[in-house]
Parts: C-alpha cells; sequence; structure tokens
C-alpha cells in the first residue's frame, strides 16, 4: 500500500527533530490564526470531500483532537502539523493541508527515490555538506531523523522537511552499496524566501512536498531520435499547453518504436494526459470513471483515426509516478497498446480540488487546502489508489548502478525497441530539448 497516512509520524518528527532552520516562536495571534485555518481546512473537507462518509474516518474527533494539539502549542511548527495531521488521517493522497509559506527554506544538498523496498540516494549536490562528508549516489537511507523510511512515510518526510518544518541539520543513518552502515550528521543551506507561497496560484500541492527534488529535475521534455527508427522521450510533468503532444504526434511518424519515459513524472494536468493518450488510438476510448459526491463521469480521450501513432509503445514507470502518469501506463497495459517496465508506481491517483484562503489583512497569509473531489475506477473495475501500477517486467537499479549512472531499466526499453545498449550506455543519452 502506498501513501498510507502514519499519524505518529508529523508529531514524532516535530517533537523530537531538532530546532527548525529559523524556529517561529508562537504568538497569540498565530494560535488564533491556527485555528481559524483548522477550521477552514476542516470545512472544506466536510463539504467537497468525495466519500461522504470520510473513508470511515471520524472527522468531527480527529479535528477536534487537533484543536486540542494547537491549544497548547509551543511553537508556530506544532501547530501547522496539527493541521497537517488532520488531514492526512484520511489517508488519501490528495488530501492535504496546504501551509502559509514559511519565511525560509531548507537546501538539504541531497535527494532520495525509492528503488523497490528501498530508499536509495538519487542526487548528491557538489560542494554540500552531503557531499563533503560522504554521502554517495546510490547509498540506501535506512532512517532521516531516527524514523525508518518506507514507501509510505517517504512524501511526509518531504512535506515536513520543506512545507511544515525545514531544519538546519538532518541526521541519516546511511548503507552503502558494499554494506557498510554509517551515521550522518548533515548541515542544510538556509535560504530566506522573499515571498510566502500562494495558493492561489496554479501551484500543484506535490511541488510544495518535492520542492527541493523538483528544482533539480529536468523541467522541459527530452527527446532522442535513433536513426528514425525509435523516439526516445522523457516527460517530467504533463503539462498543460499542447505544444509538446503535438510535437510528439509529428516526430513519432514513420517510426517503429516508442519509448516514453515516466520516471519521475508526478502527474499534472487531466486534459493533456486525454490528449496524448488520444495519440495512440484510432477510435475514441473510456479510459476512467470519476466518481465524484453527486456524479459520476468518464474520462474519455478522442481518438486520431489513421493519424495515430501504431507502432511499439515501452512506457517507463518508477515510485515516483504518480497521477496522470500511472493513468497512462495503466491504460497501455489494460488496452494491449503498450509494455509498462521499470518500477511499481506511487499510487496516489484520484481527482483534487484547490480550496485556498486568506487570514488576515494588512498581515494577511495565505494557506488552503487540496481536496480530493473524486476516486478514479479503472475499467476493469481495479483502483490506483494505494495500489499503483506493477510493471510487465519488474527492474530495479542496483546501488552500484545509480552510483554508475547506468540505467537498466531504459537499456531493457531500448533492446525491445530493437536499438540495444548497454545499462551504462543508457544512462548516459544525450538528450535533445
Amino acid at each position: 500500500m502506498v501513501r498510507r497516512a502514519t499519524a505518529w509520524f508529523l508529531l514524532i518528527a516535530v517533537g523530537l527533530a531538532p530546532r527548525g532552520a529559523a524556529g517561529q516562536e508562537l504568538t497569540g495571534f498565530e494560535r488564533q490564526r491556527g485555528l481559524n485555518m483548522l477550521s477552514m481546512v476542516r470545512d472544506d473537507i466536510a463539504k467537497h470531500y468525495y466519500d461522504t462518509l470520510y473513508a470511515g474516518v471520524d472527522l468531527a474527533a480527529v479535528f477536534d483532537a487537533a484543536e486540542a494539539q494547537i491549544r497548547k502549542a509551543g511553537a508556530l511548527e506544532q501547530v501547522l502539523a496539527a493541521i497537517a495531521q488532520a488531514t492526512t488521517a484520511l489517508n488519501d493522497s490528495h488530501t492535504i493541508f496546504i501551509p502559509p509559506g514559511l519565511v525560509y527554506k531548507a537546501d538539504y544538498g541531497w535527494e532520495v527515490r525509492f528503488v523497490g523496498d528501498t530508499c536509495r540516494v538519487r542526487e548528491v549536490v557538489p560542494g554540500s555538506d552531503a557531499d563533503a562528508k560522504g554521502l554517495h549516489v546510490g547509498d540506501a537511507v535506512l532512517t532521516v531523523q531516527g524514523i525508518p523510511l518506507r514507501r509510505a512515510n517517504l512524501w511526509q518526510l518531504r512535506y515536513l522537511l520543506h512545507a511544515l518544518r525545514p531544519l538546519a541539520a538532518t541526521r541519516l543513518l546511511v548503507q552503502s552499496p558494499g554494506g557498510e552502515t554509517r551515521q550522518l550528521d548533515l548541515a542544510s543551506r538556509v535560504v530566506e524566501r522573499r515571498s510566502i507561497v500562494d495558493p492561489r496560484s496554479s501551484v500543484d500541492v506535490w511541488d510544495l512536498i518535492r520542492d527541493a527534488d523538483r528544482g533539480r529535475e529536468e523541467a522541459a521534455v527530452r527527446w532522442l531520435d535513433l536513426g528514425g527508427r525509435v523516439l526516445v522521450f522523457r516527460l517530467p510533468r504533463f503539462y498543460a499547453d499542447d505544444d509538446w503532444v503535438d510535437r510528439f504526434a509529428k516526430e513519432t511518424k514513420g517510426h517503429e518504436a516508442a519509448i516514453i519515459d515516466l520516471r519521475g513524472n508526478g502527474g499534472g494536468a487531466v486534459d493533456a494526459l486525454a490528449r496524448f493518450l488520444g495519440v495512440f488510438f484510432e477510435s475514441d476510448l473510456a479510459v476512467a470513471r470519476v466518481v465524484e459526491r453527486r456524479k459520476q463521469e468518464d474520462l474519455r480521450v478522442k481518438g486520431r483515426g489513421a493519424g495515430r501513432f501504431a507502432g511499439k509503445i515501452l512506457v517507463l514507470v518508477d515510485a515516483e509516478s504518480a497521477s496522470a502518469s500511472e493513468l497512462f501506463a495503466r491504460t497501455m497495459q489494460l488496452t494491449g497498446r503498450g509494455t509498462v517496465l521499470g518500477d511499481r508506481t506511487a499510487g496516489a491517483v484520484r481527482v483534487s480540488r484547490l480550496y485556498s484562503h486568506l487570514s488576515g489583512t494588512q498581515t494577511g497569509a495565505f494557506y488552503g487546502a487540496s481536496v480530493t473531489v473524486g476516486d478514479v475506477i479503472m475499467p476493469d473495475g481495479g483502483v490506483l489508489e494505494g495500489v499503483g501500477v506493477a510493471p510487465d517486467e519488474l527492474i530495479l537499479p542496483t546501488g552500484g548502478q545509480l552510483a554508475q549512472r547506468a540505467d537498466p531499466v531504459m537499456a531493457r526499453a531500448l533492446d525491445l525497441a530493437g536499438v540495444p545498449r548497454t545499462a551504462e550506455q543508457a544512462g548516459r543519452l544525450p538528450w535533445v530539448p
């Protein structure tokens, strides 16, 4: 199961972690503001959550407990954590509190990602304290702040470290690919923000959680044409504009195969997903049924007739592939149009809406709640929330391969497409923007 909330996680992390990078003492004004935020978030969920039974959660009891925590809180971080924990009690990937932007953030100098059931370092920033103290790409991260990492709580760790309580230092227990275990105390680089995060904008809630990770991901689509036969296409996000969809349809004409790399793609615009799927089908089809509180409707895709791409499709996914990426991959499986390679996906597939609010006037703070307004049911009756997409071929890079920047998943896709490369060669493809 994925993204199951562990109610103790936020409380332990806030209670035992060192003070935040710029710890904020609680004032009476801030306590009352916190209570007001809690009330508004509670109303948002009560009014708009797709399931009127709230997944069996006693919503009143959960928010009453959060109110009690706020009334005895001694720091602003504890207030924000109490509201956040109340929303995570629903065990829902798309229902979460979006706090006012803090005036500081922390650049930790490292990024992690699950590979199978092991959390591994995927990036170490040159010149960071993590770099100086010997944290390496491919190392397994066993605990952060003494808390064991699981697929179910990694998103909570990111939420805590980036949105709720940036830390001046973190303690990691790591294991090298060779088996050596060591403890590292890593200093962060504290950066003061010039403005708070404004949920009224088009910001995605997961951008807040994956703040540092997102900053170092490739922001634009990438291409590679291999001899006019195979097009390799990396999509970091389902962008709302049409340009990349139209370009893909144009670039793939005459090709025998397309490799679509959705690793690290956390989703994006549903309309973009529908347009992209249409490139691969001749006729219209229903991809999924969206079940909301008061209605149900199909998510439909308009096929491109004879102009569709009819070649072989290979889809690459990992533990960070979520939402629209998962719908794309599962649709390819259910229709028999494509083969999915890599790791089990995130299992975060629901429809949410952002409800934003302003607290105060002259010293106003924007905050909000992302609330799930619809569940997603696949044509076979299955759900992906908390389950994810199981790839047709499970391929998990080892710690050593990550350290060498080798890519066995891409190598397997290239082999199936008829243009074989070694894992080392696949990890060094000359991408074109």
